[in-house]
């Protein structure tokens, strides 16, 4: 009886083993749930901003291609990248290979680095390494301009020319060509001083230009240039034919806006916009906090930050404005948070 009873047994054991044997073939021919990732690369090797480059997708499985995969798969830009990513960002693959040959990055400063991501429909995903953008100048602008100027003495601000991109106003910091300054074709003065300077960083500045009008009154233009880049043309200056010393220049005034009483987490927006100078422009704007605040931007006009969340909170900025020339004297707004 015992003898007849082994054979089910051992026949149910070998049963057994023969299925843990198939599902663990089974396992290792089938790809785990969640293996394909994507291998992004930036294959142009000099990204200039604005400029079409081209970015291969390979969709990976276990190491190695994988030529099934026909989805979708499109390209955004990484956090942490402060640009703009433009043209085609969506394609089919095929064979496991996704081809974009017309996507442009527009950088927001010179030498700026960005990271593309790609997603594809099954929900693997990948990024490229860093890359770099170089911001290539193709036009000059007015940076800073007199608006008033007097026979036989020095043109007050001095001018200062910058070297951009044209589409998108960012400086071009490795710009370090001759620019040279004259006066437009209807101009009748005389322009004198030095006016060809070698820019640095993009920036040319110009330290002891004056000019002379023939008829007291008159009104002229600058106009700048550098080689194949699109020229700068000045606004209209007037011109005075008086002698006598121009008037001292006078520092602007500060205005931090009224003191304002906000909710908790609010989004405050700080104001400098009443901010005046009498005899000229704001050419720049400095908010600094006393309580260790980071603003969105301390030096533009109207910068935001985050309100905590503790009734009764305050928070005090301080206001220098310059008009390129002399600074103001502080001023000081306070934000209250109530509930």
């Amino acid at each position: 009886m015992i003898a007849q009873r082994s054979r089910p047994t051992a026949l149910l054991g070998w049963g057994l083993l023969l299925t843990l044997s198939l599902w663990a073939v089974a396992a290792q021919a089938a790809p785990p749930i969640g293996s394909r990732t994507l291998q992004v690369s930036i294959v142009t090797s000099s990204v200039v901003s604005g400029q079409p480059l081209m970015v291969d997708v390979m969709v990976m499985d276990g190491g190695v291609q994988d030529p099934s995969f026909t989805g979708t798969i499109t390209l955004s830009l990484s956090p942490g990248s402060l640009g703009q990513l433009s043209g085609t960002l969506t394609t089919s693959a095929f064979n496991g290979m996704a081809l974009f040959n017309d996507v442009k990055y527009i950088a927001s400063a010179d030498q700026e680095g960005f990271t593309i991501e790609a997603h594809a429909t099954d929900g693997s995903s990948g990024a490229s390494q860093a890359k770099m953008a170089d911001v290539v100048a193709n036009k000059l602008v007015f940076d800073n301009q007199p608006l008033t100027s007097q026979n036989g003495f020095l043109l007050t601000p001095q001018p200062r020319v910058i070297a951009v991109d044209s589409t998108t106003q960012v400086l071009d910091t490795g710009f370090n060509g001759t620019v040279t300054l004259d006066d437009d074709a209807s101009s009748t003065g005389t322009l004198t001083g030095t006016t060809s300077i070698s820019a640095m960083s993009g920036y040319a500045q110009f330290t002891d230009t004056k000019y002379s009008v023939l008829t007291n009154g008159d009104t002229y233009r600058l106009v700048a240039t550098s080689g194949t880049l699109s020229p700068a043309l000045s606004t209209a200056i007037t011109g005075s034919a008086n002698n006598d010393p121009p008037p001292q220049n006078q520092p602007p005034i500060a205005n931090a806006g009224i003191d304002q009483n906000v909710g908790i987490g609010a989004v405050v927006t700080l104001d400098g916009s009443a901010s005046s100078d009498t005899d000229g422009t704001i050419a720049s704007y400095t908010w600094t906090s006393l309580d260790g605040i980071t603003l969105s931007d301390p030096s533009d006009v109207m910068p935001t930050f985050t309100a905590g969340t503790t009734p009764g909170l305050t928070y005090a900025f301080e206001l220098v404005v310059s008009d390129g020339l002399l600074s103001s004297l502080p001023d000081t707004v306070v934000i209250t948070v109530q509930e």
